[in-house]
């Protein structure tokens, strides 16, 4: 600051004992920096944190796990700044979110019959029919994944276009199907097949393997075409035979 500008002010200058300018500018910041010391009793005003990121899944139903994870990855920046899918295993579903935690789509998962985070040894190189029920595990993990044509990208794909995409993690083949019912938790004391004629229902050892909300697959025990019953059956017990009136 100039001397003349002091002197407008009105302030800082020299006094009749000849105290210099600098010498006023220090005891005035000391005088400031008493003026902003906290009062007696004054409380302290603490910054606030800002508040959590949390995942909008737009009223979908999704477990208690798939929130806190969605959650922990907005938060940290797991992610990256790209989309990313979340499988839900409990809810058998999947759920795909923007880069900013928006949510894209979600639709059924097709999941292993087994409870698990783990994948059997081997597994990838045993026969189907030799893999019980509880080694139908689907592994848990995190991957990346990027899209990648096989010959020239479609002209009409655009950066930042939002599309539908069918996700497989494993090739297709062909598999016997039965519509998905709380039957197919008592499996492992067999399935009740109906006769040809549909009079009757004889119990008889089913292997079932993958399944999804809609569906559960069937390893062994049914040819195609045959029926079963889907229907509760706790008011049987365990009949072996159901006879249809």
């Amino acid at each position: 600051m100039s001397r003349s500008v002091l002197r407008r002010s009105g302030f800082l200058r020299a006094d009749r004992r000849g105290r210099s300018v600098a010498s006023l500018l220090a005891r005035g910041l000391a005088i400031g920096l008493l003026a902003c010391a906290p009062m007696a009793g004054a409380q302290p005003v603490h910054a606030q944190e800002p508040p959590p990121i949390r995942a909008d899944f737009l009223g979908l139903s999704a477990s208690d796990d798939a929130h806190k994870m969605t959650d922990w990855i907005l938060a940290s920046g797991d992610n990256r700044g790209l989309p990313f899918l979340i499988v839900d295993k409990i809810a058998a579903k999947v759920f795909a979110f923007g880069a900013t935690g928006d949510l894209r789509g979600a639709a059924p998962a097709l999941l292993g019959l087994g409870i698990g985070d783990e994948s059997a040894p081997d597994i990838g190189q045993r026969r189907l029919a030799s893999i019980t029920a509880a080694e139908r595990t689907t592994a848990a993990g995190r991957f990346e994944a990027e899209l990648v044509f096989d010959g020239p990208a479609p002209a009409s794909l655009r950066r930042g276009q939002s599309v539908r995409v069918r996700v497989e993690l494993g090739a297709p083949e062909p598999a016997l199907l039965l519509p998905a019912g709380r039957y197919a938790r008592s499996a492992a004391d067999g399935l009740l097949v109906v006769s040809a004629d549909g009079r009757t229902a004889r119990r008889r050892p089913v292997t079932l393997g993958r399944q999804s909300p809609t569906h559960v697959e069937v390893l062994d025990g049914l040819a195609p075409g045959e029926r079963v019953v889907t229907s509760s059956t706790d008011a049987f017990g365990d009949a072996d035979v159901l006879l249809f009136q």
